[in-house]
C-alpha cells in the first residue's frame, strides 16, 4: 500500500513537470509565432515613413537607412539582434525608396540659408566685407570659411539644422543615414542619426 502512495506521488510530480514543459514549449512556440526571429533587415517589416506614428504597438523603433550606407552596413545586424534577443520591435523605411522622399531634410535650401559670401582675396590680402570677420564664423560650430576660384570669400556651415524632436511624420527630417526614431504611446520618445547616437537609444528599449 505505501508503495502504491509513493509511486502515486512519482506520478503526480512527472505529471507537473510534463505540464510544465508542455506550457514551457506552447508559449516559445506562441512567441517565435508572433515574434518570430530574422536573419537579417530584410526580415523586419518595411513602412512608408507616414506611418511612423501609427503603427500599433505601444512601444517601437523606426530605422530609417540606405543599402548604399556603409554605416548602415555597420549597424544593421546590433538591430537584428536587439530584435531576437530583447524582443524590439523595429520597423524599417528605405530613405532611397521614393515615397520616403518627403523624410529627407532639406539639404539645398540649408545651403542657400548658410552659405555666406563674406569678402574677397585682392592681391594676395583677405579683405573682408563690412561687418563681417573670420571671427564670426567658428569652427566648433560647424562653419567651413574657403576662397573660391573667383577668390570669393565664403562661409559654410556643414552642420544640418534638423528637427530632431518630430512630433509627427510631417516633421520629420532625416539628414543623415542610419537614423533610429523612437515611439512610445503613439508619441516621440527619441531620435537618433549615426551609429553612435542610435545604439544609445537601442539600448533604452525595455522588455
Amino acid at each position: 500500500m505505501s508503495y502504491n502512495k509513493r509511486g502515486s506521488k512519482g506520478v503526480v510530480i512527472m505529471k507537473k513537470i510534463l505540464i510544465g514543459l508542455v506550457a514551457v514549449v506552447v508559449i516559445a512556440v506562441t512567441a517565435n509565432f508572433l515574434f518570430p526571429s530574422v536573419n537579417s533587415l530584410a526580415d523586419l517589416k518595411r513602412i512608408d515613413y507616414r506611418d511612423s506614428f501609427s503603427q500599433k504597438e505601444s512601444e517601437y523603433y523606426v530605422y530609417f537607412y540606405q543599402e548604399s550606407c556603409p554605416l548602415c552596413l555597420q549597424f544593421s545586424p546590433e538591430l537584428v539582434a536587439a530584435y531576437n534577443d530583447n524582443g524590439a520591435l523595429i520597423y524599417v523605411v528605405d530613405m532611397a525608396a521614393d515615397q520616403n522622399v518627403g523624410a529627407w531634410y532639406d539639404w539645398d535650401a540649408h545651403k542657400k540659408q548658410y552659405t555666406k559670401v563674406i569678402g574677397k582675396v585682392e592681391n594676395g590680402v583677405q579683405v573682408f566685407n563690412e561687418g563681417e570677420s573670420s571671427a564670426k564664423y567658428p569652427s566648433n560650430e560647424g562653419w567651413v570659411i574657403s576662397v573660391k576660384d573667383n577668390n570669393e570669400i565664403v562661409a559654410y556651415n556643414d552642420t544640418p539644422m534638423n528637427n530632431r524632436l518630430p512630433q509627427s511624420a510631417e516633421e520629420i527630417q532625416v539628414s543623415g543615414t542610419p537614423a533610429l526614431l523612437k515611439i512610445k504611446d503613439g508619441k516621440f520618445a527619441g531620435y537618433a542619426e549615426g551609429v553612435a547616437e542610435a545604439r544609445q537609444l537601442l539600448g533604452t528599449y525595455k522588455k
